[in-house]
């Protein structure tokens, strides 16, 4: 027979193919249909001696297009055509994945044994890293369907440690399907309902509808048997509605037995019975005769239920014979299990008895496949790297981000206390420039106004006493001002500084080296300056040298406003783990106002000339500096009631 010589492939056509190539599958079926059409009628009458590449690309997506429609004869003369032709051009790895599609079609038919035995030689002999993905995951479904379920297991974790490896998230939505159905013959639906709904998220993200359909019918059966009804019905009609516009008729059996199903978990026979017989009428004009054999016994069951046992008998028998062609083990179980039911119900218990002993013996058989302990360490053992990798990336993220948070810690404290110390020297300044404004411009400018009266002669002699004496009361009052700002600045520029050096020291030594100071100034105002320590060593952990500049202000507070006659008190006594150091006065006080203004560092300037007070600068300074060591200071004071200071130190 004279061959025919075919038009070559135009220019035109190229690009009409590729503008629809690939609105075949995941696109609404009447779009589907026109475009095969079109790709049929091109590929069987032009020449694409030029574009071999291109016509091997057509041919699988026909060929794929076929097989996910139920056409199962025509997808295997395609890809029967696919291996003569890559065989002939020398295309091995075209050849491969042709025998590995014509062994699906071999697995819809439900001869998977065959199946899998073909796409486990594939693999020997290697392949591209996407055919052997499409390879793990086909074995995977094969060994899941017929009930090993461990080897399924390890197949899709097989797949997934292969994509996680080569950075293929896009392939990941098979294994994890197949995953979730291990993980529901195993009797664990929430792990199988969330390993689906992973499954069904990704499948949107990625614009497969197919396979988001597929999920969805599958997450109806696992929230039906974790008892949600409600969600479960959602997901079933939901993956019936995508199937209507996305799927060709022969997709519907599916979605309308799992209806069924769920109508029979919910009680409601009568419309369960309706969706089976939608489902089983598509079966049985299609060529997947591992749904007809199951919807076959659904419908037995429902019979059964209803008390019909003649026809639950005549479907069981229909699936007996499928399920025999087909050597399905989960099949045998369920015909097995529910002839023996439906005979001990009409109390044939003979047959019953064979059934019951047929179940037994098919049980037996296959109990060394359901090992779920091998099974649970195959994916812990998978987890267990995975996890163990990222734990030591962490760890070492972890360690670098300690190093840094440490010096940005160090740094950042250094930092703080700079700003601190800053704010402080700033307000410090600010008081003391406040003072100075305030309390020291007014008397000097009385002693220069007298002394300019006195060098005119414009005084009369008897007034001139009087003046020298105001002068030297102003004059004293100034220099107390002053000595008591630069004790406060003194103070400040102590206690500011980093190093405070905090040891274990004697504090009586302490004060009485303070006291000592003090104690003929007390005795010139005719004021009673006593002492009580509790015991004659007493020792705190303080800065030797801080602790006495905060004792020197205090006890020269002390001195200063109280007035002749009066008395002041030390006492050092412990409390419990703490030192406790008091100052009691007689003096005139502190009103309530001008207290809360002290406890808060900001009674700054004099209140009243009147009564001699100071500015209250060291106050703060004091508290701030006795913080250093970790101690604390309280004051306690009433106008003309005295003044009680108390410093708890750290023993």
């Amino acid at each position: 027979m004279k061959n025919i010589k075919y038009p070559r492939l135009s220019e035109t056509e190229i690009a009409e193919l590729n503008s629809i190539k690939n609105m075949l599958i995941d696109v609404p079926q009447s779009v589907a249909i026109e475009n095969y059409a079109k790709i049929t009628e091109l590929v069987n009458n032009r020449d694409f001696g030029q574009h071999r590449e291109f016509y091997i690309e057509l041919m699988f997506l026909l060929g794929e297009y076929n097989g996910r429609n139920e056409y199962i004869p025509d997808a295997q003369e395609i890809f029967k055509r696919l291996m003569i032709y890559s065989t002939k051009h020398k295309l091995t790895d075209h050849m491969l994945r042709a025998k590995a599609n014509y062994a699906i079609t071999k697995a819809q038919t439900g001869h998977f044994h065959e199946a899998i035995d073909e796409w486990k030689g594939i693999l020997e002999h290697g392949c591209p890293l996407k055919t052997r993905l499409n390879l793990l995951n086909n074995i995977c479904v094969g060994y899941g369907t017929l009930g090993e379920y461990s080897k399924s297991i390890d197949y899709a974790f097989q797949a997934i440690e292969t994509m996680d490896a080569n950075s293929l998230p896009e392939m990941k939505l098979s294994p994890l399907i197949n995953l979730g159905s291990a993980y529901d013959k195993l009797g664990d639906s929430e792990k199988a309902f969330n390993t689906w709904l992973e499954a069904y998220n990704l499948a949107v993200a990625t614009g497969q509808i197919r396979r988001a359909c597929e999920c969805c019918s599958n997450l109806s059966m696992a929230c039906n048997v974790l008892g949600d009804t409600t969600q479960a019905m959602k997901y079933a009609k939901q993956c019936l509605q995508i199937g209507k516009d996305y799927l060709h008729e022969q997709g519907f059996g599916h979605p309308y037995n799992n209806l069924g199903f769920i109508y029979e978990s919910a009680g409601n026979l009568d419309e369960a019975l309706k969706y089976y017989c939608k489902a089983k009428d598509i079966f049985d004009n299609g060529f997947d005769k591992q749904g007809s054999a199951n919807c076959q016994i659904n419908i037995a069951s429902i019979y059964q239920k209803k008390g019909d046992y003649k026809m639950a008998v005549y479907y069981l028998s229909q699936a007996e014979t499928l399920a025999e062609e087909l050597d399905i083990p989960i099949l045998h179980n369920r015909v097995c299990t529910l002839f023996a039911e439906t005979y001990a119900k009409l109390e044939r218990w003979e047959d019953a008895y064979k059934y019951q002993n047929k179940l037994a013996n098919i049980l037996s058989s296959t109990l060394e496949e359901h090992v779920q302990n091998s099974i649970t360490k195959i994916e812990a053992e998978f987890y267990r790297q995975k996890i163990a990798n990222q734990a030591e990336q962490y760890r070492l993220q972890n360690v670098e981000l300690t190093k840094k948070n440490k010096i940005i810690s160090t740094k950042t404290k250094e930092l703080t206390q700079t700003n601190r110390n800053l704010t402080d020297t700033v307000e410090t300044l600010n008081r003391v420039i406040s003072v100075i404004s305030h309390d020291l411009r007014a008397p000097l400018a009385n002693i220069a106004k007298l002394t300019e009266l006195i060098l005119e002669s414009s005084v009369k002699k008897e007034d001139i006493h009087e003046m020298l004496q105001d002068l030297c009361y102003s004059s004293r009052d100034i220099y107390e001002l002053i000595d008591e700002m630069l004790d406060g600045i003194r103070l400040q520029r102590r206690s500011l500084d980093a190093a405070t050096m905090v040891a274990e020291q004697d504090v009586i030594t302490i004060l009485n080296s303070i006291v000592s100071i003090y104690r003929p100034l007390a005795q010139k105002k005719f004021i009673f300056l006593d002492c009580l320590y509790e015991e004659k060593y007493m020792p705190a952990r303080v800065d030797s040298d801080l602790l006495k500049i905060v004792i020197r202000n205090l006890l020269n507070n002390a001195v200063k406003f109280t007035p002749e006659k009066g008395k002041i008190m030390i006492s050092a006594v412990y409390n419990n783990n703490q030192l406790v150091i008091s100052i009691n006065d007689s003096g005139i006080g502190i009103s309530p106002k001008v207290l809360k203004q002290i406890q808060k560092g900001r009674a700054l300037q004099r209140i009243d000339s009147s009564t001699n007070q100071g500015i209250g600068l060291g106050f703060a300074l004091c508290r701030a500096s006795l913080k250093k060591m970790n101690a604390k200071l309280e004051i306690e004071s009433e106008p003309a009631l005295g003044t009680k200071i108390r410093i708890t130190l750290p023993r």
